[in-house]
């Protein structure tokens, strides 16, 4: 029997591939999605055919996504790349646009993943992923300088002050020397921020934000790039993000905390490396103090503290929960279970949790949330911010999936009055 699968409550299906904006549908839903290629290799400074690029050429490839429409027995294929939602878990180094169209982002090195994701019957489907891996070409000495660090990482002035802009340079075998009289700068916009292009003093002008870039050449030709985000604002940092807001791993794995600040003008910048910080307990996990790379270590839970200091001496801090485990979630509870609401009011849904020994763990904001009546409420698929519409009932479901790629659903009923 042919199941039909719903997008955004009754407005929408994804039936045989296509986006269908009427209620209906006599198509397979989508079982599984697979991406090619499986694994690509890129090398800097060559083109895809093997030929030699100029030393700033950014080198694009395309991945394809194929759906599997239907079970095993009457299963069907269809193109679906440009109807599936792309991704890059390392857009330092690969960033992929909505036709599957991938770019190198720089001179950075090492490995990323590319995934494809679409929804389904009961949450969101997810491909296979693509290893995909940049590399030095053999023609770049291992004295080459292949990556940029500046310091500050990340900057909140307010106008009329200055920022002295360093770099640090690291080589194909692993050395860092400072490159700061060998290096070009830039500001993306002199509007909110002005920089001497041989010093790396960066003076603020106006309310905003903008990038800084350093541009250094080897003498190979060999260009490398570096940036930073400088934010102008005429408040300091009030409050501070962690993400994952919530994370579970196993022991002996890493998981990379990252850091957003808000100005009091509301203005957002990141701050992972310009804060410091801490583990509750360290038996559980330890934590780089000047990364946010915490390393389980034991079985329990541990409360993750960030730092941050601004410039007139105001610290503010942040946490957030990291949970270690040696099992999967196999069971999510959505809290509050079955709430009432107004009509324009709005509900904040939690989804808990809970690995095969027994730990709890805040997945709000790891998962995906559909609302099953659109016209009855709608919902954020990633905050779990419930709004309501229009009067009746509708079903909430949260959608988990582990890192070994199984998916865990949990679902509750918002009556709207």
């Amino acid at each position: 029997m042919l199941r039909w699968r719903y997008l955004f409550g009754m407005s929408a299906l994804f039936c045989g591939g296509l986006m269908l904006s009427f209620v209906g549908c006599s198509s397979p839903q989508l079982d599984s999605i697979v991406i090619t290629p499986s694994t690509e290799t890129v090398t800097l400074g060559l083109l895809p055919n093997g030929s030699v690029a100029p030393s700033n050429q950014q080198i694009a490839l395309q991945y394809k996504a194929i759906g599997y429409f239907g079970n095993a027995a009457r299963q069907t294929t269809k193109d679906i790349t440009d109807l599936v939602t792309w991704t890059s878990d390392t857009p330092q180094m690969v960033t992929i646009n909505s036709t599957g169209l991938t770019t190198t982002t720089g001179y950075a090195i090492g490995n990323a993943s590319i995934t494809a994701s679409a929804p389904g019957f009961t949450g969101t489907i997810f491909s296979n992923e693509s290893n995909y891996i940049v590399q030095l070409p053999t023609t770049i000495t291992t004295s080459d300088v292949v990556s940029l660090a500046l310091v500050p990482a990340a900057s909140v002035v307010k106008v009329g002050a200055s920022v002295q802009f360093t770099v640090v340079g690291t080589t194909g075998n692993g050395q860092t020397e400072s490159l700061n009289s060998a290096t070009s700068w830039t500001s993306s916009n002199a509007n909110v921020a002005t920089i001497n292009a041989n010093t790396g003093i960066a003076t603020a002008v106006g309310i905003g934000t903008t990038s800084i870039v350093a541009t250094y050449t080897n003498a190979d030709g060999l260009q490398v790039t570096g940036s930073t985000t400088l934010v102008v604002s005429n408040s300091d940092i009030v409050s501070l993000s962690l993400l994952p807001a919530a994370s579970l791993a196993r022991v002996g794995t890493s998981v990379q905390f990252t850091l957003v600040g808000t100005t009091g003008t509301g203005q957002s910048v990141s701050l992972a490396s310009a804060s410091s910080w801490t583990s509750s307990n360290a038996g559980v996990a330890t934590i780089n103090t000047n990364t946010g790379i915490a390393t389980a270590a034991g079985i329990g839970t541990t409360t993750i503290v960030a730092t941050y200091t601004n410039t007139d001496g105001l610290q503010v801090t942040g946490s957030t929960t990291l949970v270690v485990s040696n099992s999967d979630v196999i069971s999510i509870a959505v809290l509050p279970a079955n709430s009432t609401a107004k009509a324009g009011a709005s509900v904040q849904l939690t989804a808990v949790g809970t690995t095969g020994d027994g730990q709890s763990v805040v997945v709000t904001s790891a998962s995906t949330w559909t609302s099953s009546t659109a016209s009855v409420a709608t919902i954020n698929s990633n905050t779990g911010l419930a709004t309501a519409v229009g009067t009746g009932t509708t079903t909430i479901v949260v959608t988990y999936k582990n890192a070994d790629g199984t998916q865990i659903t949990g679902s509750t009923t918002l009556i709207v009055q």
